[in-house]
């Protein structure tokens, strides 16, 4: 099977690790392709890909002319190159494949998009909620990272014809388990009885820190 997936960057965050863990893994069995539309540095996700086989490519515009430019080249992309899957991340990606999908379809090339976050800033603008309704169901089917995800997502649109379904965002826990800690870190920040405690995420209200907060006061008083 020839898999593409396209998305904006892999400059880092979430849906760029989801995107190369999932790569990964479908390199091993499948050909598997990705598409960057907008410019960064080559970064560790990229060589990671490369190193095992995972082919990049790069459309790089900007401004009105350069979407339009990005459109026909990820057109003539997926028509020369015959891919069973692409795969799209993240807007504005997700709304250039999504009209690639309505200009050029074919029997057994399907359209799949997946659906990162509960909310972004589009929904909370009504006049793009009918462009978001035929972008979505430009797609075969819209995946969705969790239940409240989909949830949102469905309530947002208000439309059955989008094929939405959630397939639970997964986590590479080889990845934790067969980790070899880095030397003198947690030295350079606490005390040698003491305790390191790390969280991930930009500060948004959706990453919920307070949570995170308020539970360290119920940890023990050594920690």
């Amino acid at each position: 099977m020839k898999i593409l997936h396209a998305i904006n960057n892999l400059s880092g965050g979430g849906a760029e690790k989801f995107l190369l863990d999932l790569a990964l893994i479908q390199s091993k069995q499948h050909e598997v392709s990705v598409i960057q539309l907008n410019k960064s540095d080559f970064t560790t996700y990229d060589k990671l890909l490369v190193n095992s086989g995972v082919k990049i490519t790069y459309f790089y515009g900007t401004g009105f002319l350069g979407t339009i430019k990005q459109f026909f080249q990820l057109m003539s992309f997926i028509r020369n190159n015959k891919f069973d899957v692409v795969h799209a991340h993240l807007f504005p990606t997700q709304y250039i494949v999504a009209l690639v999908a309505w200009f050029y379809k074919k029997n057994k090339l399907r359209y799949v998009t997946t659906e990162h976050s509960t909310t972004n800033r589009r929904r909370g603008k009504w006049y793009l909620k009918w462009i978001e309704q035929f972008i979505y169901n430009c797609y075969d089917c819209a995946v969705c990272v969790s239940h409240e995800a989909e949830d949102t997502l469905r309530t947002h649109l208000n439309n059955d014809k989008v094929n939405i379904i959630t397939i639970p965002n997964g986590v590479n826990v080889d990845a934790f388990n067969n980790a070899k800690p880095y030397p003198n870190f947690k030295s350079k920040f606490v005390k040698s009885t003491g305790h390191l405690l790390v969280m991930t995420g930009r500060f948004l209200y959706p990453k919920d820190q307070e949570t995170v907060i308020k539970a360290m006061s119920m940890l023990d008083n050594d920690i």
